[in-house]
């Protein structure tokens, strides 16, 4: 069965697109848009749009504009690539909020700019000024906070008429709701490619992000809104906990040794090494505690543990500190690691280096003074007095929410 094409309403909205918002239309004519489609409402996979006509048929010619440009932007930020696993529909959920809000900005933008908005969002599509506790939260953050907390079903949009084919009533379980998307399709094999490889979809994406841009730019008409989605493609958040594992499994040394002979191959007459851990010394954990980066303290916990588990390092120090140190714990191997996030003053980073490295402070909070770290890693906003002199051991920075503050010293990963 042949899919229907859009109706003229579909059609006009994309093409005033073109005029009245050119980085959403530069972006709007790289999909082909078909109706039929059995869902409640609108859906992409990065390769197409389609929707639902009875759904469509409710809508105004400024919602409809709405709806494209939210599944629009849901390619612009690759969500549909980045679904790695995750309960599609909670992973929908927690798109929406970054996409609203970049769309609400650009409205905003628009306004400022003494320009007309070029949409109208539909009254039962999710508001983001509802919920300003996610302002400024990546997707990823967002759906973590959502798992064990999920939010309320969004209302069911309206939908009118009968049949199937996806003209009618949305069955039972269809869900996520108003503006879901979907996993690519598998990639067919090109000329001279090989079954399986990519297409390189995902790039196409962040390309045509940049050209748009660029267009917009080009006719006078590029909201700040749409210039920080395509900077931010261009400089991507990563993500802190990838690095922080990288960061301290490098500090794990391990060597090959011929002490206990690898027994798989012994029967073979082979005497081959083992890859052993050698003694791993201590870790330093520091978390800024002035009241930014608290919000942090359980997802920081988390990976403290997952650092303890796996490098099974002699022991980890946990130092809590705003302007001076509040809290200091130990854990080995095998114990619970939590995080008592007592604080919310200013911050200085100085006496935590100072607990570290002075056998007298050391001994003042409680911690016991040995060898020097394997290295520091220090969750903080970076905002705050520093060390003059940076220490011998590695320092990793996780910076949150400090995109332009910058160390003096160390490591620094801007999440």
């Amino acid at each position: 069965m042949k899919t229907p094409p859009p109706d003229a309403r579909i059609e006009r909205a994309r093409y005033s697109l073109i005029l009245d918002a050119p980085f959403w239309g530069a972006l709007m004519v790289r999909l082909p848009v078909f109706s039929g489609y059995e869902r409640p409402t609108f859906c992409t996979d990065g390769k197409r749009i389609r929707y639902n006509q009875a759904y469509a048929d409710t809508l105004t010619d400024g919602e409809i504009r709405y709806a494209l440009c939210h599944e629009i932007a849901h390619c612009a930020f690759l969500h549909m690539f980045r679904i790695e696993g995750r309960d599609l529909e909670l992973w929908n959920r927690a798109c929406d909020y970054v996409v609203n809000q970049m769309l609400d900005d650009y409205a905003a933008d628009c306004v400022q700019q003494g320009r007309e908005v070029p949409w109208t969002r539909p009254k039962e599509w999710l508001d983001i000024g509802q919920h300003p506790q996610w302002r400024g939260l990546s997707a990823e953050e967002i759906y973590r906070e959502m798992v064990g907390n999920p939010p309320p079903p969004q209302q069911s949009p309206p939908s009118q008429g009968g049949g199937g084919g996806g003209q009618g009533q949305p069955q039972p379980g269809q869900q996520p709701g108003p503006g879901d998307f979907e996993a690519p399709p598998p990639d067919e094999p090109q000329d001279g490619q090989e079954p399986g490889a990519e297409s390189g979809l995902e790039g196409d994406w962040s390309i045509a992000v940049a050209q748009a841009e660029q267009i917009a730019k080009m006719k006078g008409n590029c909201p700040g809104a749409a210039s920080n989605l395509a900077n931010a493609l261009r400089h991507p958040k990563v993500d802190w906990r990838d690095v922080l594992r990288e960061f301290v499994q490098a500090k794990a040394k391990t060597d090959w040794s011929f002490a206990r002979p690898n027994r798989r191959h012994l029967h073979r007459g082979f005497l081959l090494p083992t890859l052993n851990n050698l003694k791993v010394g201590r870790i330093v954990f520091a978390f800024d505690s002035s009241g930014s980066t608290v919000r942090y303290a359980d997802d920081y916990a988390t990976e403290i543990q997952a650092a303890l588990d796996s490098v099974q390092p002699e022991r980890i120090d946990v130092i809590v500190c705003d302007a001076r140190v509040q809290h200091v714990q130990s854990f080995e191997p095998g114990e619970k690691v939590t995080i008592d996030a007592k604080g919310g003053g200013g911050t200085d980073f100085r006496p935590v280096f100072d607990v570290i490295d002075d056998p007298k402070k050391a001994d003042e909070n409680g911690l016991e003074m040995d060898d020097p770290p394997i290295c520091v890693v220090y969750l903080t906003d970076l905002d705050g007095s520093f060390p003059r002199t940076a220490p011998e051991y590695p320092v990793l920075w996780i910076a949150v929410d400090a995109r332009h503050r910058k160390a003096p010293w160390g490591e620094v990963i801007h999440v």
